[in-house]
């Protein structure tokens, strides 16, 4: 399972804020590398 995956399944409760934050945190990493 991807991280991307991961994330879709279990921030559901997440706020706008912090919606914004694991946006900008996935978008500093190289998405090649993950998952």
């Amino acid at each position: 399972m991807s991280i991307r995956e991961e994330l879709a399944n279990t921030t559901v409760a997440f706020t706008s804020a912090e919606e914004k934050i694991v946006q900008v945190l996935l978008a500093d990493y190289p998405m090649s590398g993950l998952g």
